[in-house]
């Protein structure tokens, strides 16, 4: 196990495991972590409030001579501190997992909120209604191809929740509960989530994959920064399949095929590495969206890389609202101050003011604003 330690934008620490299996997110000062680690070892979960990752500060290895040096000592578990770090709460126990701070995201995702119910089961038939589509249901590429297409074509990739301060939690059944039921939209973990659960239940046979994001700076995100999956075929050959990466391909690419691949919303590649890259053409130059691995993973895997995406200030979906969906000849988006029409390869943008925003939404994506998130 390689552990990850990273200082916080309050000068404080997170230290978790590079896979984030048995994630752990301490919020505590330099001289705390090994404190910590050696009453708890590896299995404690100690969650800080939304904590704001700044940027990396040890290399794993560090980490893991940090446990070491735990156990060579021969510590021996302890009561937990209370409370612990910045964040003034108590710890509580959470049963074979660890320690965690009650109400704020920790392990498996944010808490269920008091009061909710469980989402009912959703079926393939009401999901692929949803989606508007009535065609084969044969686990062929075909038909893998249409499916994609049509998702792109019908659910928005969107992060409203997360202005509405309404908690995203990993859920598969949340996941579905919210685009059928709900005929929401959501981002990469829900989207991809859900897909995945349609095509399993459909007889394919689908990986998902942990991506790196590229940022602004050219850098590329953490490990689970994004979700997209891998569907294999019985010939041997293999789809990249995506319908959480917002403006992106419609129809899944070859991962066997090195050319161009074009798609009606442009031209993509795959390029094969230590990390494979998913790459798009624009203005004429190959563009880099994101590097992937095909390590599988599960769900709740995901979920403290969620939990930081709805929660960290660093996060860009916390910092602006958007929704979006492909249409048969381009994309609707609407953005913080503006809507944004792409027809045919053209731009063009209307300025919406802050008052007019819930109404558009309403009109272009059948979305509504809940009453409490209204400004």
């Amino acid at each position: 196990m390689a552990w990850r330690i990273e200082k916080q934008s309050n000068g404080r620490y997170a230290v978790f495991s590079t896979r984030l299996k048995d994630y752990v997110i301490i919020d505590a000062a330099e001289d705390e972590i090994e404190r910590i680690y050696a009453e708890k070892g590896a299995k404690v979960y100690i969650a800080s409030a939304r904590a704001q990752i700044a940027k990396e500060i040890a290399v794993p290895e560090e980490g893991e001579a940090l446990i070491e040096a735990s156990r060579r000592r021969g510590s021996t578990p302890m009561e937990p501190p209370e409370p612990i770090g910045a964040t003034g709460f108590m710890l509580e126990q959470v049963p074979g997992s660890g320690f965690r701070v009650p109400g704020i995201p920790g392990p498996g995702g944010t808490p269920q909120a008091p009061g909710s119910q469980e989402p009912a089961p959703v079926s393939i038939d009401a999901y692929l209604t949803r989606i508007g589509y009535t065609g084969s249901r044969e686990p062929t590429p075909d038909t893998l191809r249409a499916l994609h297409e049509r998702h792109m074509l019908s659910v928005p990739f969107e992060n409203l929740d997360i202005h509405w301060k309404r908690p995203i939690v990993v859920d598969e059944q949340r996941f579905l509960a919210k685009i059928v039921d709900e005929r929401r939209g959501g981002f990469c973990y829900e989207l991809n989530g859900s897909f995945a659960w349609l095509l399993r239940g459909l007889g394919f046979d689908v990986t998902m994959l942990s991506a790196r994001v590229i940022s602004a700076d050219g850098t590329f995100g953490p490990a689970f920064d994004h979700m997209a999956l891998l569907v294999r075929f019985a010939d041997g050959t293999r789809r990249l399949a995506d319908v959480g990466f917002g403006d992106s391909f419609l129809r899944p690419l070859d991962l066997d095929v090195r050319g161009d691949q074009h798609d009606p919303a442009g031209v993509f590649r795959i390029v094969e590495g230590h990390e494979w890259q998913m790459q798009v053409l624009r203005a004429g130059e190959w563009e880099t969206q994101y590097l992937f691995t095909f390590e599988a993973h599960e769900l709740p895997e995901y979920a403290p890389m969620c939990d930081h995406q709805q929660y960290s200030p660093q996060s860009h979906f916390t910092q602006r609202r958007v929704c979006t969906i492909a249409t048969e000849w381009g994309r609707i988006t609407l953005a913080e101050g503006k809507l944004v029409i792409t027809r045919d390869g053209i731009k063009s943008e209307t300025p919406v003011a802050a008052e007019e925003w819930d109404r558009v939404l309403s009109e272009r994506f059948g979305i509504a604003t809940p009453a409490a998130a209204r400004g």
